[in-house]
């Protein structure tokens, strides 16, 4: 198939920020060549009055809110003149998968040319979905649909100018049978009313994760 119009690739990581509290500090404090034991100390007195006195409050009526329990911490916060810092940090959590996405235009001009089209569209409907078999016990379970290699091609040889693509699975298959805007058909060929353009958009999704290793060998 020819190279579609648009082809993007996107390398994403996730990251998130997760307040590590007094811990954390604490943490930071004793592996710092220049440790501030003292406000490591003020940390935990503060953070210990704060929760010393929610349980107090917690204890005398059994049924605290917990918009309470927060005015408490705030008051303490408010009498030590100092707020917890909760120690934001961005924490990597690992990568996703990457997906593509290639959108195809289908305009045959002839019956036997759009033969050929609806069998190339057959193929990854028929390829991208799961397969039961046959009997009582079997039906139980799906067969993995088929994985799809995918290359770019210039001059017949590899594209080495565009970046790899691992094995994938085509994870979804949407086809416009009226891709000129309204219907219109052949009325001639093997197919009566085959359709004369035909959009075809397949998405894919890698099977690995991208690592320096494998972008290295240009994935």
């Amino acid at each position: 198939m020819y190279i579609p119009p648009a082809v993007q690739t996107s390398y994403a990581t996730d990251w998130d920020n997760v307040g590590l509290g007094v811990p954390g500090a604490i943490l930071k404090d004793i592996t710092s060549s220049n440790p501030s034991l003292s406000r490591a100390v003020k940390e935990i007195s503060i953070s210990v009055a704060a929760a010393f006195a929610k349980d107090a409050v917690d204890f005398a009526t059994n049924s605290v809110s917990e918009s309470l329990g927060t005015e408490v911490i705030g008051g303490v916060s408010m009498i030590a003149r100092a707020a917890i810092n909760p120690h934001l940090e961005m924490i990597f959590k690992g990568i996703n998968f990457r997906e593509f996405q290639f959108d195809f235009k289908f305009t045959p001009r002839s019956p036997q040319e759009a033969q050929t089209a609806l069998n190339i569209i057959q193929c990854f409907k028929f390829y991208s979905a799961p397969e039961i078999k046959t009997g009582a016990d079997d039906a139980r379970y799906y067969i993995y649909p088929a994985e799809f290699d995918i290359e770019f091609w210039s001059n017949g040889r590899p594209n080495t100018a565009i970046n790899k693509i691992s094995t994938c699975a085509c994870t979804s298959v949407n086809i416009n049978w009226t891709g000129s805007g309204g219907w219109s058909s052949f009325r001639t060929g093997a197919i009566n009313g085959a359709p004369v353009e035909v959009n075809l958009s397949l998405q894919f999704k890698e099977l690995e994760i991208m690592t320096k290793n494998r972008i290295g060998e240009n994935f």
